[in-house]
């Protein structure tokens, strides 16, 4: 079945920038179709349940200046949130240093203890450059594309060995899933305007909101319908899958690179290659339930060594302090990720690393739930600059087709947002690919 839409735009995907993307297309009156290839909205989100409550195996964090994404919210909402601030500590020589925002004399001696002088004096000029501008807080941030076209490619070079191990590690591992000798500076506002942040979450299920999602008579969402191909045809973009085709003026491809590459690899092929530059690393996450209350109110995270396996654990909220969320990423994680352990197996190495410092001993699992990703966490380019100077170029030999994901701004979903409500403005201030001739005439292509 072919289908002719002169004035809708398809977005495929339906995860956090395909909802943001679908979003304000559509408050800009324009038809939108949203594919996703799953039952369900929300992506990498990971929406499940545990006994019979809703969580996110993926994020869930909301912070303070997340402004696009409470909009959204609030749009589909209303939406109602309870507090979680910024607790969390980090495991040096056995010893834990706790970084939270309720309690600054800890936060300044966890910094003291992470840190050379020198250090301290470029993280003062660089939290004061993301605070002063939001940009900075972006993926190839201006500050920090400055810091590193001139001086330093990746936070090792720029930082001493201790910063990097230290804090910076405690960053990019729980955002990337990646080392900081894996992350380029020019990208390290993304976890410094998430450090300066303090966060709450839903205290209703995200769910509720995207059901209201699914109501918006702008938005025709297209649940379990993957998209196999897309071709150019006549001055439109043939948007292919099994038993329909769908041809449109304008795509807005809000997808991982890697899945957006996949889809291009036949008809667009240097747009395609272009998109595989951006890297995405493992992670495993295991949500579990134990009887008895596993952290306190003084601590409620931990991120643990580069030469642990588990990354990090933490509460799943303020008030759930007996729910875990193990989180396995980062350089030593990826040979226990590639083996094929079962839930219980994997949860026996997460506890037994965290059971010196937490209450896990005797206190029995009642229930969890887990996901693994190839490639889940985004930790974008090692040379931004260049990869953003190919990504114009493949947009502008194809007009009419757009992409954005976390690889734009950033991993956060405000970042996603962000970059989804700018590629929304480009998409329709553009036109879209010029048609071979003035006449169209739709073709059935059963099958195809």
């Amino acid at each position: 079945m072919s289908e002719e839409t002169h004035d809708k735009v398809a977005v495929i995907g339906g995860g956090v920038s395909g909802l943001a993307s679908a979003h304000y297309l559509a408050r800009q009156g324009w038809q939108v179709d949203l594919y996703e290839a799953s039952d369900r909205l929300g992506g990498r989100m990971a929406i499940s349940h545990l006994n019979g409550q809703e969580i996110c195996l993926g994020g869930k964090n909301i912070g303070y200046q997340y402004k696009e994404f409470r909009q959204f919210l609030e749009y589909y909402g209303p939406a109602k949130y309870e507090y979680f601030g910024l607790n969390s500590a980090r495991l040096s020589n056995g010893k834990i240093l706790p970084f939270n925002s309720e309690n600054r004399t800890k936060q300044r001696l966890t910094l003291l203890r992470s840190a050379t002088p020198a250090d301290l004096w470029k993280l003062r000029s660089a939290l004061k450059a993301v605070k002063a501008e939001r940009k900075n807080g972006d993926v190839l941030g201006p500050y920090f594309k400055t810091l590193g076209k001139n001086r330093s490619k990746t936070i090792t070079d720029y930082f001493s060995p201790k910063f990097s191990k230290s804090l910076a590690r405690a960053l990019t591992v729980r955002m990337n899933g990646a080392e900081p000798d894996e992350i380029a500076l020019e990208n390290f506002g993304t976890h410094l305007h998430m450090l300066q942040d303090e966060y709450e979450q839903l205290k209703s299920p995200i769910s509720e909101i995207l059901t209201a999602f699914k109501a918006d008579q702008n938005i025709r969402t297209k649940l379990q319908t993957p998209v196999k191909a897309l071709r150019r045809t006549n001055g439109f973009y043939a948007v292919t899958g099994l038993g329909f085709m769908s041809l449109y003026p304008k795509v807005i491809l809000a997808l991982p690179s890697y899945a957006a590459a996949d889809l291009l690899s036949s008809d667009f092929s240097v747009f395609s290659e272009t998109l595989r530059q951006a890297r995405y690393f493992p992670v495993t996450v295991i949500v579990a339930k134990y009887k008895r209350p596993v952290f306190n109110a003084e601590l409620r995270a931990l991120t643990f060594p580069a030469n642990s396996a588990l990354s990090n654990i933490g509460a799943y909220g303020t008030k759930a302090l007996n729910v875990v969320r193990y989180t396995f990423s980062g350089s030593a994680s990826e040979a226990l990720n590639s083996h094929v352990l079962t839930d219980d197996e994997l949860l026996s190495i997460a506890e037994e690393q965290a059971a010196p410092y937490f209450n896990l001993t005797g206190n029995i699992c009642q229930a969890l739930k887990r996901k693994s990703w190839r490639r889940g966490l985004c930790a974008y380019t090692l040379n931004e600059a260049n990869f953003r100077e190919m990504l114009k170029a493949a947009q502008s030999n194809n007009p009419g087709l757009y992409v954005t994901g976390d690889f734009i701004k950033g991993a956060s979903i405000e970042n996603c947002f962000r970059a989804a409500k700018e590629t929304v403005a480009f998409c329709l201030k553009t036109a879209s690919i010029p048609p071979k001739d003035q006449t169209f005439q739709l073709v059935s292509r059963r099958g195809t």
